[in-house]
């Protein structure tokens, strides 16, 4: 299937709301973002604060003149840079009111691994355990 197509559009149609709908079809015109997550076990970067942040808890979106490989908090661990959406599919999961907010394992059969198996990680108890599976073995 070429994406994106008539049929494309009538599935998602029967899968979103209308205006989740228009807002996607609106972001296929827009310039991708770029985004950084601040890893919630690591203190600020006290220039972090200054980058707008995202609708998401300790996420902000980098500036595309911004370089990360020549940030010291960078190298240093305190943010990983991600695509937002990927990051959103965590926070999705969390507004589950069925779901704890935090668990004691956690399986994450997509891993590659990165963002979204740092993000996970963040939601363990203490002593919790993450197992990531990632199937491209070049990985």
């Amino acid at each position: 299937m070429e994406l994106p197509s008539d049929e494309f559009f009538a599935t998602l149609a029967s899968l979103l709301q209308p205006h989740e709908l228009n807002q996607f079809k609106i972001s296929l015109n827009q310039a991708p973002m770029r985004a950084g997550w601040k890893l919630p076990w690591k203190r600020w970067a006290p220039h972090l604060k200054g980058f707008q942040s995202l609708d998401l808890p300790d996420a902000f979106i980098l500036p595309m003149e911004f370089k990360p490989s020549e940030d010291p908090a960078w190298h240093a661990g305190v943010y990983y840079c991600q695509e937002p959406s990927a990051m959103r599919c965590v926070y999705e999961i969390l507004k589950q009111e069925h779901l704890p907010h935090k668990f004691k394992s956690i399986v994450d059969l997509c891993s590659s691994p990165g963002g979204k198996t740092l993000q996970l990680k963040s939601l363990l108890v203490e002593g919790g355990v993450l197992i990531a599976n990632e199937l491209d073995q070049k990985r």
